[in-house]
């Protein structure tokens, strides 16, 4: 995201943005306005009288800093992320995503690995400054993160119109990435493909989404149907917000195709799921008919 000329003159509230941020620096004034790259005195006279900073001097100090423009400029930034970075030089992720935190980034880094890989780099960039984190942080996948962090994911993209794409590929990938060998070694006992789905909530719910609560149902030789309930904060979540609520309905992009592919991970051919309901539309719950492929068994398990 690039900032303008304009919008920097047009905003009056910048001084109190920069001097958070120059006192996290531990920064005086000559090297703050050397690290802004400015004449010391055209610095000290601007910020004697609060006047607005050459728009260049601003744009250095977001690159250098690697600052999302609109959160700079509305006062949004989080400056504990921004002082452990500074001071420690420690990758550090927001209070917003780690707070009551229920998963890990285990599961989120499949859909963001595939970002990093898209050509696409002034996106990459974005995405991560929007966020204030670093791509280091995925570095360790068993940071803990809450469902903020998938919100916000779903929100960056829906905006750029690619939220269901990304969604759809990270569910399908994610679903053959590696996990804990118990996951592996509980889908290798069973010996239908039923009984697959018959461990699959169980699965998830401990490994993969736990702010979620999965069961299952009319569990027949050919199909069955699953049910899906967001656990309470969620709910909570969904009721105060119509936005929030409207990105949370995205999920579904990225647990069809999970759903789907994780048979393939022990050998099992893939199922086809199809949308019956969703929570986040107004439903009891979000629920999904399961087809099974027939033959069954596809190739040999997968390693683990």
């Amino acid at each position: 995201m690039q900032i303008s000329h304009s919008r920097v003159e047009r905003d009056l509230h910048l001084w109190p943005v920069i001097n958070k941020i120059q006192a996290l620096m531990r920064m005086d004034n000559p090297a703050f306005a050397q690290f802004m790259e400015m004449p010391v005195k055209e610095f000290l006279k601007a910020k004697s009288v609060a006047a607005t900073l050459p728009a260049f001097a601003v744009c250095i100090l977001l690159e250098k800093l690697e600052l999302d423009p609109d959160l700079f400029l509305s006062d949004r930034l989080d400056y504990h992320v921004l002082s452990q970075a500074l001071r420690s030089g420690q990758d550090t992720l927001p209070k917003r995503y780690t707070d009551d935190a229920f998963g890990t980034l285990s599961t989120p880094k499949a859909f963001l690995d595939s970002l990093l890989a898209s050509n696409d780099p002034a996106l990459v960039t974005e995405f991560f400054r929007a966020l204030q984190i670093s791509s280091r942080i995925l570095l360790n996948t068993d940071q803990p993160v809450n469902m903020f962090f998938s919100l916000d994911i779903l929100k960056f993209l829906n905006k750029r119109a690619k939220a269901e794409k990304f969604m759809f590929d990270f569910g399908k990938k994610g679903a053959r990435a590696a996990r804990p060998k118990v996951f592996d070694l509980a889908l290798r006992e069973a010996k239908t493909i039923q009984s697959v789905y018959e461990i699959i909530p169980y699965l998830i719910e401990t490994y993969v989404e736990k702010n979620f609560k999965y069961s299952i149902s009319d569990l027949q030789a050919d199909t069955c149907i699953f049910s899906v309930v967001p656990r309470e904060h969620l709910k909570e979540l969904a009721a105060k917000n119509d936005d929030d609520r409207r990105h949370l309905s995205l999920l579904c992009s990225v647990r069809i195709p999970y759903i789907e592919e994780v048979p393939v991970r022990v050998g099992w051919l893939p199922t086809k799921l199809t949308k019956l309901s969703c929570f986040f539309e107004g439903a009891s719950a979000c629920r999904y008919r399961v087809d099974f492929m027939q033959p069954s068994l596809l190739q040999s398990p997968l390693e683990v």
